[in-house]
């Protein structure tokens, strides 16, 4: 991952998983056509149930489908030369031109009927239906037995479903009844197993297609959470600046959690409810494109309409609770004032402010409540109001013949499963509108360039043996242009105690990071025993300067690790060996697993000095020259600063140690004190001289044992 291109973004880590996208857009695909198939079955079933499988006679066909036959038959029918030599078959030798017209159109119905059977689906199907007599004469007799899937084929043509049904009577024999009860038992249970086959393959392919999804989210997020950890390590950014670290750990944790979340929903979304949609739409038109094209009127009647209505009254809603709970955190702060108020005879004041407030937040409050009694229930109303009148028009056309009861259900089933398969699509447009927007951050964060590099033939940095040098060091902050440091030169001898005390920490902080050189100066140079440490490798000068800052003591992990931060080259007996000069090694004796104890936010909690300890003992294993100290800012009881004080004592023996601190015992055992104003350094000396010539040093020291403590422990 050291050549990993910072340019790349979301769709290059789906790259890296391209089988599984493809073949989880295909499963989707797959299981999509599955839908509009099972509402089909589901038809077919309701059908049966309906017409019992018999082939109506033409007096029983509704008015509307006989309209339609007799057009069909004066348009194409009557010249078909097949069906008019089953017609006269089928008419008794002895039939007289008085007949009246109804038995007529029976006959061209039945003869047509008859004629589609053959054709479309076999002979066997064609007598099953209508027994034509032979050579020997006699009368054609229409069968009385239920056909099954005859009967809809029989009633459904011309329309295009057929072409569906036609394979289906051709490929199957369960449309012939059951011997023992006449009924069709065999269909029906051909039918059920056909609908347990489809939800069976359609459960499978959305299993398959939700298992491949989440491998590509998941190995897309880890792709990228590697990207982010490996780009952040290079920014140094992200090792100075709080807020770029607390970025990084956004976009680590929230943002591509988004983004692998989203991912999912893509893949799983983005084809199949598309499909879902344009297919159950064309199958909710093909039943009766009248009711549908009302459903689709009155559905962007709400939709555009009132739901308009109902988002204002939503958005005034929130900001109606935005400004209650601003004038009741107003009320709150007007009741904690109550001493003043008396102390100041402010009763006047601060009653009419309450009763402004109160006005205020009563109004807030009934726009909020009325955005609540309004929103939903109008939108659930208009919305039942639009369902009951399609159901009266389905009803009427139900009862004029227009429609069967089975594509009344069918298209309930279909308006139900568009309304699913809409909203399902807008709410999967959401997260991919966030996921979106997460990787675009992403994105950003991975362009950024690394401003401190190493030259390549940088030097090997030998531990510090003459002097630590600032040279007329500058050093402004990123983003805001403040001057964090001006012009700093000092020297400070090798194997000394130097502490540096400042009115701003930020200050301090950035003496250490230009130390390890996280940071390079603005201007002028800080040299190891005269080298400027732009020009010596950074894994050298991080060896010979360690930081035991307040901000990062310890981490979440055994004290072990926290000590030897999980590196194989030294052991146990040397990571106690450090805790024992440092003073941690007699309260890791007495934690619940001793060194292998976890410590930190999520184990076993530590004290301020305790954690200290612990990371002085981290320093100490690596043996550096230098040694930045910067000592918590909470209080700590009377023996953990003697046992730090003892610790400093022994840590200090051939290496120089920087402190960060403002604790008087500190500050007397340190051969110099450094005092920083406004990135000035201002004054230098003893801690006694200070003390004696330096009203800021002595203001600094008089806001430190001022400070309020915790727990009763003073500083």
């Amino acid at each position: 991952m050291d050549n990993l291109n910072p340019l790349q973004s979301t769709q290059d880590a789906l790259r890296t998983v391209n089988r599984s996208v493809w073949l989880t857009r295909i499963i989707t695909v797959s299981a999509a056509l599955f839908v509009p198939l099972a509402i089909l079955l589901v038809y077919l079933f309701v059908d049966l149930l309906v017409w019992r499988g018999k082939i109506p006679t033409y007096h029983q066909l509704p008015a509307s489908r006989q309209h339609t036959f007799q057009a069909e038959w004066e348009r194409s029918l009557g010249s078909n030369a097949e069906i008019a030599q089953t017609l006269s078959t089928i008419r008794p030798a002895d039939w007289e031109a008085s007949v009246s017209s109804a038995q007529r159109w029976e006959w061209r119905w039945q003869a047509s009927t008859y004629h589609h059977l053959a054709t479309r689906v076999s002979s066997q199907a064609a007598n099953a239906y209508l027994k034509i007599p032979g050579e020997e004469g006699g009368v054609a007799t229409v069968s009385e037995q239920p056909l099954g899937i005859l009967s809809t084929i029989a009633r459904e043509r011309p329309r295009w479903t057929t072409a569906l049904l036609n394979p289906l009577g051709r490929v199957t024999s369960f449309w012939q009844p059951d011997e023992a009860t006449g009924t069709n038992t065999p269909y029906l249970a051909w039918l059920f197993a056909a609908i347990f086959a489809v939800i069976t393959t359609l459960i499978v392919l959305i299993f398959a297609a939700n298992h491949l999804a989440s491998q590509a989210g998941l190995a897309a997020g880890v792709w990228l959470r590697r990207a982010v950890y490996n780009h952040a390590n290079r920014l140094n950014a992200a090792v100075v600046r709080h807020q770029t670290r607390l970025e990084v750990a956004q976009l680590f944790t929230t943002k591509l959690e988004t983004i692998s979340e989203g991912i999912r929903t893509e893949l799983l979304h983005s084809w199949r409810l598309p499909v879902i949609i344009v297919t159950v739409f064309l199958l909710l038109i093909s039943t009766n494109i009248g009711i549908a094209l009302c459903f689709l009127f009155l559905a962007a009647i709400v939709w555009f309409a009132v739901g308009q209505f109902v988002a204002y009254f939503r958005r005034d809603g929130r900001i109606a609770a935005r400004r209650a709970e601003a004038r009741l955190s107003q009320m709150r702060d007007s009741v904690s004032i109550l001493q003043l108020v008396k102390c100041y005879l402010m009763d006047r004041f601060n009653q009419t402010r309450v009763e402004r407030l109160l006005t205020d937040h009563s109004r807030a409050e009934w726009r909020r409540m009325r955005a609540d009694a309004l929103s939903q229930p109008v939108l659930t109303s208009v919305g039942a109001l639009a369902g009951i009148a399609i159901l009266y028009l389905a009803g009427r056309s139900v009862l004029v013949g227009d429609m069967s009861l089975a594509s009344l259900v069918t298209k309930i089933v279909c308006i139900f499963t568009l309304l699913w398969a809409v909203r399902a699509w807008l709410t999967s447009q959401q997260r991919i509108h966030r996921e979106r927007e997460a990787s675009l951050e992403v994105s950003e964060f991975l362009q950024r360039r690394a401003d401190i590099g190493q030259t390549i033939d940088a030097e090997f940095l030998q531990p510090l043996e003459r002097k630590l040098e600032l040279v007329e060091v500058s050093l402004r902050e990123s983003g805001s242009g403040r001057m964090l440091l001006e012009n700093v030169t000092c020297s400070i001898p090798a194997q000394s105690r130097v502490a540096i005390v400042a009115s701003d920490p930020e200050e301090t902080h950035s003496l250490a990071y230009l130390l390890t050189r996280f940071l390079d100066p603005t201007g002028g140079e800080v040299r190891f025993d005269g080298k400027n440490t732009r020009w010596v490798t950074h894994e050298s000068l991080r060896t010979q300067v360690a930081m035991v800052l307040q901000q990062n003591l310890v981490f979440s992990d055994t004290v072990s690790n926290n000590i030897g931060c999980g590196d194989g080259g030294f052991n146990l007996p040397q990571v106690i060996e450090a805790a024992k000069s440092s003073h941690a090694h007699q309260f890791v004796q007495r934690l619940p697993y001793g060194y292998e104890t976890l410590i930190g936010d999520a184990g076993y909690s530590l004290r301020p000095g305790e954690k200290l300890r612990i990371a002085l003992a981290r320093a100490v294993l690596r043996d550096p020259s230098v040694i930045v100290i910067e000592e918590p800012e909470l209080p700590m009881d009377e023996d953990s600063r003697s046992l730090l004080d003892d610790a400093y004592a022994q840590i200090s023996r051939g290496r120089t140690l920087l402190f960060f601190s403002r604790r008087q015992a500190v500050l007397r055992h340190s051969d110099k004190v450094l005092v920083l104003h406004k990135g000035h350094l201002v004054a230098a000396g003893s801690h006694e001289e200070l003390l004696r010539g330096n009203d800021l040093y002595r203001h600094l020291l008089f806001k430190e044992i001022t400070a309020p403590s915790t727990n009763g422990v003073a500083r």
